[in-house]
């Protein structure tokens, strides 16, 4: 993508300019800068819209976006909002509501979802559970052994492996 050089003699990559390393789908490495918004999006914020990697410290409110062409870490819950991301995202809380969707072309790292949509070109992690909510995947679907999964649908291209689903 320009933003590395690997050494053929060390195998060794190296950034060619300073910012977020991130991987989307396999060996595609780009090297983007970071946005960081202390608290949560909302009305004191706005949407968010950034060429950068984006880290979010809180929220993510009803109503709003975030897209980004880098890389994407909500620290709270997405609350009937969407993210859109070119990179891999990483939400620490939920993701709440039938309105709420992220969509991302690399990987979805998500505590739990509930109601929520969530499509990623890449891998899908869920940490604790999906409650009645639509997952699909480009690769594969990993759920902790300790997560509860209740209604909903889950598709993907890769490999699904379940926690406790009912």
């Amino acid at each position: 993508s320009g933003d590395v050089h690997e050494s053929l003699e060390t195998g060794q990559v190296i950034a060619t300019r300073a910012g977020v390393l991130s991987t989307v789908k396999g060996n595609d490495i780009k090297v983007s800068a970071k946005q960081t918004i202390p608290g949560n999006v909302d009305f004191s914020v706005g949407n968010i819209e950034s060429k950068n990697s984006v880290d979010i410290k809180g929220s993510v409110h009803s109503g709003f976006h975030v897209k980004t062409k880098g890389d994407l870490l909500v620290g709270g819950n997405v609350e009937g909002a969407t993210l859109t991301s070119k990179g891999n995202v990483v939400v620490r809380g939920g993701l709440l509501g039938e309105s709420a969707k992220l969509e991302t072309l690399g990987d979805a790292d998500i505590n739990f979802t509930e109601r929520a949509q969530v499509i990623a070109g890449g891998e899908i992690i869920i940490r604790k559970g999906a409650y009645y909510s639509e997952i699909t995947g480009e690769g594969n679907i990993f759920c902790s052994p300790e997560s509860k999964i209740i209604g909903g649908v889950f598709c993907c291209a890769g490999n699904f492996t379940g926690g406790n689903v009912g």
